[in-house]
């Protein structure tokens, strides 16, 4: 079970995702980090626990449709090696994808929101993430997304943006519809997360990990129980 915090970054800070309204996101308040510059955050979180993976939404670029500053990013990169970021700026093109071929440890995720519709050529086994935005019950973007679950990459989440931030739990039913699509691709849940128990309910529904924030930052998961949980077998 891999559990993934994710870092929502606005005008260069970090903020607080709530329920999809990003213009309105507040600045993140944290019992993990008394900052919100990204790579203080990072090296807090880090210091709390060893995380291997880190999920990054660039909101400015999502937003505006434009490719995002790349120093950042650069500066992250090189200064956590050791972490690999999956990190969502909003494309809408494979050739934006070329912006990021030096940073070896950063992959990105093609959210659905912002994709044209599929083909072929963003089904290369390459690796990149699909992220299958959902607000309201519906995909954000072109509905062959889910028609066409042949040109899916290994590693898909399922982003159920209104549980963003809400402490609402997970959604198992969206999750199963679309591990039923292809049951051969690593599916990851983001939203709604609210504590220890939501993840081992994803993990005994055989899903490969979580995207979490909320119940990081506000204290309701604690590095022992995460430990566990990693290194247990599902029964």
């Amino acid at each position: 079970m891999q559990i993934i915090p994710v870092i929502d970054i606005k005008g260069g800070q970090v903020v607080h995702a709530r329920g999809g309204n990003r213009q309105n996101y507040p600045p993140l308040e944290s019992v993990l980090s008394q900052s919100t510059e990204p790579l203080q955050l990072i090296a807090d979180l880090l210091d709390w626990y060893p995380f291997s993976r880190l999920y990054i939404a660039d909101l400015d670029s999502i937003m505006s449709a434009r490719m995002p500053e790349l120093e950042l990013f650069q500066s992250l990169s090189s200064a956590f090696p050791q972490l690999i970021f999956w990190l969502d700026v909003g494309l809408t093109s494979l050739e934006q994808r070329e912006a990021f071929s030096d940073l070896t440890n950063i992959r990105l995720v093609l959210g659905t929101e912002s994709l044209p519709c599929p083909d072929s050529g963003w089904s290369k086994a390459d690796e990149t993430i699909l992220s299958l935005d959902f607000k309201q019950g519906h995909l954000l973007g072109s509905a062959a997304w889910l028609s066409r679950a042949e040109l899916w990459p290994k590693d898909v989440i399922v982003m159920n943006l209104d549980a963003v931030g809400s402490a609402s739990g997970v959604n198992l039913q969206m999750l199963d519809e679309v591990k039923k699509q292809r049951q051969d691709v690593r599916v990851y849940a983001a939203g709604g997360v609210r504590s220890t128990s939501d993840l081992y309910a994803l993990k005994q529904a055989g899903v490969e990990g979580a995207l979490i924030a909320t119940a990081l930052h506000q204290g309701h998961i604690i590095p022992g129980s995460l430990l566990q949980l990693e290194n247990e077998t599902p029964l």
